[in-house]
Formats: C-alpha cells, structure tokens, sequence
C-alpha cells in the first residue's frame, strides 16, 4: 500500500524546475508527478528491480560489521520508496551468523543512492551479502539536479584514535519538513582499489532552501583506507 506521496509532491513550494539526486558526486535523478498524488505502478510490465551496483564492508572492533553500499534506480519513470536492503552475514560452513535488513526512504529515476552503518551483533562474518528488496513502486519523472550540495568535506583524525568525517550540506530546493525532516548524510571509505570496505551515516536536520547544515560523522577503528566519499539523501 502507497502510503506517501511522490518525492515532487513533498516539496513546499508549488512550482519548481527539476530536482534530482540526492547526493554530491551522484548520479543525478529524481521524481515528479503532474497530479501531485502518489499512484501505484500496475504489476502488467513492471518495473527493473532495484539493483545493488557496488558494496563493500569490514569488521571493526568487536566483532561488528560496517558496511556501504550503492542501490540504483534503473528505471526511469518509477520512484521506489521506502526500499529496504537485506544484510546477511555468514560463518565459513554457509551457515547465518547475522540478517538485518535497512530501510531508505526513497530512489528516485535513474537515481544511485549511497548509505552505510553497522550491522551484526558482535560475531565477525567470513562473508556478508546485500540483496535489494521490492519496494513500492510510484510513477515519476526523471529530473536532472541535486536536492542537497555536500561541500567542504574533510577527514579529521580525534585525539582517541578516531576520525571524524565534516562538512556541510546545502538545500538547493524547499522539501515539506513533516515528511522529510531529516537528511541521512553517510561517508563511504574505500581501499586502494577502489573498493567499498566501510560505511557509516549520521543525521541531521533539513535546512530551508538556500540554507546550509554542518555535519560530523564520528567514525572509531577505521580500517586502513585510501579515499572517501560523502553522500546526502532525504530522510
């Protein structure tokens, strides 16, 4: 059951040019709807499945999983909200050692959003999948510009051996507060490869058009790294 209006519709103000991604350095894409209400996708030629691009993770401390991934949107008329993605840790003979399963709040057309946080419950994994789940499905648009600018990013290591990771981000469109009052802004590290091997996010108020919001993300046994990312998505 569709529950929530489309992403456009949740905008405050009336009439607005294209918004998109939620994130600085993502792929651009977003929703809009003529009708301003939400209609659920007939099943008859449904939409691509939500695909999990890339992901990576790495056990730190006690045992505990942090993880990252990328969940793209491959359809170009269609928002998936509320998707959910199924982490599951697993012991060398196969069997489960952990399962969570992390909800987002919406991807949008053509859209790849990013998140990471922990996962597990204090006994390390020799392996961890992701799979995507079905969400709901509601017509939309393809849009072509940034909701939220993430700027001035910085890695700063702490005097108790952690790293916190800051910057800022920047509302480039007025979102309805009641139903988006926060924005996940989430860090993603990665090794030499170029490989996801940690995730972690935090949260912080949505500002008003034009109005910008600092953030830190407090990160504690980080594994050895080579770059990072920092992406911001509705909440």
């Amino acid at each position: 059951m569709i529950t929530r209006r489309t992403f456009l519709a949740a905008m405050a103000t009336a009439s607005l040019i294209p918004l998109a991604g939620c994130s600085s350095g993502q792929q651009p894409g977003s929703g809009q709807q003529s009708s301003g209400e939400a209609k659920e996708v007939e099943a008859k030629n449904g939409p691509e499945p939500l695909e999990i691009t890339e992901s990576g993770w790495s056990v730190v401390g006690d045992g505990w999983v942090y993880y990252g991934f990328a969940l793209k949107n491959p359809n170009k008329d269609v928002e998936a909200q509320m998707p959910t993605v199924t982490i599951t840790g697993k012991a060398e003979d196969g069997s489960i050692v952990f399962s969570d399963k992390q909800t987002l709040f919406v991807v949008l057309p053509g859209e790849t959003v990013h998140y990471g946080f922990q996962a597990g419950n204090g006994t390390a994994p020799a392996t961890v999948e992701f799979k995507a789940n079905e969400p709901s499905w509601v017509d939309s648009q393809t849009l072509d510009e940034d909701v939220f600018t993430v700027s001035n990013t910085a890695e700063v290591p702490d005097s108790y051996g952690g790293v916190s990771y800051t910057g800022e981000l920047t509302a480039n469109y007025d979102l309805d507060k009641k139903q988006y009052g926060q924005v996940a802004v989430s860090v993603i590290a990665r090794d030499a490869s170029g490989a996801i091997n940690y995730g972690n996010t935090t949260f912080v108020d949505t500002p008003s058009k034009g109005e910008s919001e600092p953030f830190e993300i407090s990160c504690f046994n980080m594994p050895e790294h080579s770059s990072f990312e920092v992406y911001a998505q509705v909440w």
